[in-house]
């Protein structure tokens, strides 16, 4: 009778044996999915950063361009100011009078 017992749960050993297995290579496969999602979704998100990145860059290289010219413009109105600022200095009635 011992040795039936003891026959008996080695063969409920063995039965189980297959289906531990799968269960491992299922635990073993649903961790190298997990790992390959958790790559996709950093590489996904690195993508998604760069792209947003460069967008920023171009928006800003734009803003540096309509500063650019902005001040250009104000450069040279400022310069033409000067200029007749200066013109009416010489030519004023004040400024010959008191150069005598």
């Amino acid at each position: 009778m011992l040795l039936k017992d003891f026959l008996m749960s080695l063969w409920s050993v063995v039965n189980l044996l297959p289906h531990q297995w799968w269960q491992v290579q299922a635990a073993d496969s649903l961790l190298k999915l997990v790992s390959e999602l958790k790559q996709t979704a950093i590489f996904s998100g690195f993508a998604s950063l760069n792209d947003h990145v460069e967008q920023r860059i171009e928006e800003f290289d734009q803003e540096a361009e309509k500063t650019n010219r902005l001040l250009a413009r104000i450069a040279d109105d400022a310069s033409a100011n000067l200029k007749e600022l200066e013109s009416h200095y010489y030519s004023s009635a004040q400024r010959l009078t008191l150069d005598i």
